[in-house]
């Protein structure tokens, strides 16, 4: 339907105005087809782009789930594995360097 509306055009750009306004109507005609077919290619790529987004925030959570999940796991048999607690005793301190210029 738009290129029989452009050709119209043309025919009458071509008999009323001259050639001059033909080439004004070729110009005008391009830009409607450059931006009619970066129309065509932007909306599905932005559908594209969309999916692929809402495909890596999903496996990205997935990816958080996963890791909590390992993380108390973990927890959980690091807690039950407790060692018993290492005795602590009294340690000699040395005077013999009581500053740092002593070293």
């Amino acid at each position: 339907m738009g290129f029989l509306l452009l050709g119209i055009l043309f025919i009458f750009a071509l008999f009323t105005l001259g050639p001059i306004a033909l080439v004004a109507v070729a110009v005008i005609g391009g830009l409607m087809l450059f931006v009619g077919a970066l129309r065509f290619l932007f909306v599905p790529a932005v559908i594209v782009f969309l999916v692929i987004a809402l495909m890596n925030h999903s496996g990205h959570n997935q990816r958080r789930r996963d890791r909590r999940a390992y993380r108390s796991e973990r927890h959980n048999n690091q807690s039950g594995q407790r060692r018993p607690r290492k005795e602590l005793h009294n340690v000699k301190v040395d005077d013999d360097h009581s500053s740092w210029s002593d070293f």
